[in-house]
């Protein structure tokens, strides 16, 4: 199998805690993906594990000490791990209506209380999944509510959403909400099908991607390829537009 590097880069989406979501099984998992991740080239990892109620409820508490533990036996500073989540819409909003409240005594033992929302290495931007099948005004709902908050919102995999897909230039008017767009490397790179392809091929030139993020999650299911993804771009975009995606846009998030 080929291999790709690229120095540098950030992956702002990935399943690589162990312990935590349908992500890396277990610790030796988790680090031979992150040094997969480091033969690549990358430099920087967000670890966004999921929050979706009914699904994947493991709390705040547990992910910061699954993380801690990682940083333990991780290769110190390389590369350099930030903890997030990745939030699922319709479960995110209740979080947020509990920051109009100072403190509520009826949040449960599986709840995430507001005051620890895990934003992406602890700046302003949230990374939301939305359902596939949200609606426009479902999807604008979901990304004034965040910005109301005081948040930006990062729009997971929007490719996969079946509102943009059937009207890529929904993406610029969720942009001029508040959002930013995240596109997944599997789905630039065709792994994902021609027609979520041609829809990142379409968000990339009407100027609607924000971020890459491979979404990793395990050694034998979508393993991380980030750097495949950005020597395919770099013959597709032009040097300041690649340059921008690919280091530029991630290095705002640690100054927002």
């Amino acid at each position: 199998m080929k291999s790709y590097k690229v120095l540098g880069l950030t992956d702002v989406h990935s399943h690589l805690l162990p312990y935590v979501d349908d992500g890396a099984r277990n610790l030796q998992e988790a680090l031979d993906l992150l040094q997969v991740c480091r033969d690549q080239g990358v430099r920087t990892i967000y670890l966004t594990p999921h929050w979706r109620k009914g699904m994947f409820e493991t709390s705040d508490e547990d992910v910061r000490r699954q993380f801690a533990r990682l940083l333990k036996v991780a290769l110190s500073g390389v590369p350099e791990l930030f903890l997030g989540r990745e939030y699922y819409g319709s479960s995110l909003l209740p979080l947020l209506d509990n920051q109009t409240v100072s403190e509520k005594a009826s949040v449960t033992e599986n709840e995430l209380p507001a005051a620890s929302l895990l934003t992406l290495g602890e700046s302003r931007y949230l990374l939301v999944e939305c359902s596939g099948s949200s609606r426009e005004e479902e999807l604008l709902g979901i990304v004034k509510k965040i910005c109301s908050a005081d948040y930006v919102p990062l729009l997971a995999h929007a490719e996969r959403y079946k509102a943009i897909q059937k009207e890529p230039e929904l993406a610029c008017r969720l942009h001029a909400a508040g959002a930013k767009i995240q596109v997944n490397a599997e789905s630039v790179l065709g792994q994902e099908g021609i027609g979520q392809k041609r829809l990142c091929k379409q968000l990339l030139k009407q100027g609607s991607v924000f971020l890459l993020g491979s979404d990793a999650h395990r050694m034998d299911v979508r393993c991380p390829n980030l750097a495949q993804a950005a020597v395919y771009l770099r013959k597709k975009l032009s040097v300041p537009e690649w340059n921008t995606l690919f280091f530029e846009n991630p290095s705002s998030l640690q100054q927002y």
